[in-house]
């Protein structure tokens, strides 16, 4: 009988501890007794005692450097640089909106927002303004999140919150709407069951979320229309609009109410007017699912190799295993866009009321069961699961697996460990000895170049890190050094400029 410690679950305890029921399997209360151990996120000072006592043959649900990696200005920055390795047929701009982060992209953001201006006051036939919309990148439940068209919008969150790390994205607006023409948005979730090899499983059931007002394009008159223009379920639900299904005789399926399940959402577009195809539906989420994770693998590697404990092997391969929800939006042509990445999906099976206290939903509990109980299964069993289908790699991405070799180099630049509790700080002499080591030819190199480009460097990092900056160095942080080393320390003879990233760390590292 498979033993699961809930111990660190908190707000997860109640779908694991259904799951466990229906799995037929033990809870027990101390870890070092358990094979599986179910942590969320607030416990990550428990899950690194767990990491570094764990037993080769245990798994824990928690990946490190997932909840990092998962925060909105992270996987922006992930995505883009992600774009750079990739040749001109770019697959991730199909599914991820434009996005900036800020402060950094300022100058691009008041270009975008300056040049509405421009079309209103210059053209006689008013053009549709380009909508933005901000995001704090430690934000949840929709807090902080507020739509732009005009430069003054900008500038208010600027002068008001001058140093905070925050993305602004292209605001879609032509959002698939059904019959009560309400937005709508949904979450999807994805198992990760290893890390090396990335195995990656998608469940068939999930979560579909509207919006309570009636939805509009965005106008001056209608930005801050919260209740039509964020699905959040944590905003909505405060609406006299929200429409729970909580009756016990309800169906989990049924097409109507304010949360619904995938499955219903499905045989709704099916039966409505001609154009959405199941098919292409479920191919978009495999490629979503899988240009996500395989971008944000290295990451993943990178923390594993950085933790304390000696079963790093072990929890690269299927040692650690975590459930992600993926928000998705689709647009009037069916067309499928990555919202952002939750690394601690909600797992509540209840529903809070306006006048205090919480009542079942059927809706979730349906949905989470399945989520967790046919995820558990997975881990514990390594068989596939009849809720859960195994996400395909895809063409286009096969340029990421240059990271694998950055991740080693970084292992090796600071003996296998990494990260900001060891406070590995790239420094102007480890700098100079990587220069010296990809220095293949030997040629001599002035002392002042090398510390220019070192300086330019850093600089750089802290204007990318605003207030997340600190001493230490990640991964990403030395993945730019070794560009800076290959670009402006040591170019090549005959050197092309249109040399993409991934060519450099290539012929830098190889």
């Amino acid at each position: 009988m498979v033993k699961i410690c809930l111990q660190n679950a908190n707000s997860h305890e109640p779908a694991a501890r259904l799951a466990s029921e229906n799995l037929g399997w033990k809870v027990v209360c101390d870890e070092k007794n358990a094979d599986i151990l179910i942590h969320t996120q607030s416990t990550a000072n428990a899950l690194v005692a767990s990491i570094s006592t764990i037993k080769r043959t245990q798994k824990v649900s928690k990946i490190p450097g997932s909840s990092e990696t998962s925060k909105k200005h992270v996987l922006a920055s992930l995505f883009s640089r992600a774009q750079s390795l990739m040749d001109e047929s770019n697959k991730i701009s199909k599914f991820w909106p434009q996005t900036f982060v800020l402060p950094q992209d300022l100058e691009a953001v008041s270009t975008i927002l300056a040049e509405n201006n421009q079309n209103s006051s210059k053209s006689r036939k008013k053009r549709k303004k380009k909508t933005l919309i901000y995001k704090p990148s430690s934000g949840s439940q929709g807090e902080g999140i507020s739509l732009m068209q005009d430069p003054s919008a900008l500038r208010a969150i600027k002068a008001t919150r001058p140093h905070q790390i925050s993305i602004v994205q292209d605001y879609i607006p032509d959002p698939l709407l059904l019959g009560n023409k309400m937005k709508f948005d949904l979450r999807i979730y994805v198992l990760v069951s290893s890390v090396e090899p990335l195995r990656i499983h998608l469940c068939k059931e999930g979560l579909v979320r509207f919006a309570t007002s009636e939805y509009a394009r965005p106008t001056k008159s209608n930005l801050s229309d919260t209740m039509a223009h964020l699905t959040n379920y944590s905003l909505n639900k405060r609406s006299k609009e929200y429409e729970h299904n909580d009756a016990e005789e309800h169906d989990p399926h049924l097409e109507s109410g304010s949360k619904r399940t995938l499955t219903s959402l499905i045989r709704t577009l099916e039966k409505g007017p001609s154009g959405f195809s199941s098919e292409k539906f479920w191919s978009d989420l495999n490629e979503i699912s899988y240009g996500t994770l395989q971008t944000m693998s290295s990451n993943f590697k990178s923390s594993i190799l950085s933790s304390e404990g000696s079963h790093k092997s072990s929890l690269l391969n299927s040692g650690c295993f975590q459930i992600f929800g993926l928000d998705i939006l689709l647009d009037s042509d069916y067309n499928c866009y990555l919202l952002e990445v939750n690394s601690s999906p909600s797992m509540r099976l209840d529903h809070e009321l306006d006048s205090g206290g919480y009542i079942p939903s059927i809706v979730d509990e349906h949905i989470k069961s399945k989520v967790m109980t046919s995820a558990l299964k997975i881990v514990a069993r390594e068989v596939s699961s009849e809720d859960y289908v195994d996400v395909e790699p895809v063409d286009g991405y096969e340029c990421l697996s240059i990271m694998d070799s950055v991740v080693e180099e970084y292992a090796t630049t600071f003996q296998g460990k990494g990260g900001e509790d060891n406070h590995n700080k790239l420094t102007n002499s480890i700098f100079r000895n990587l220069v010296k080591k990809y220095n293949s030819r030997g040629r001599r190199i002035e002392g002042s170049v090398i510390d220019l480009a070192y300086q330019r460097w850093n600089i750089n990092r802290v204007k990318k890190k605003g207030d997340d900056y600190d001493v230490y160095s990640n991964l990403w942080d030395f993945y730019d050094a070794l560009l800076v080393i290959g670009r402006a320390v040591l170019p090549r003879e005959n050197p092309n400029p249109r040399k993409s990233d991934a060519e450099i760390i290539q012929n830098l590292i190889s």
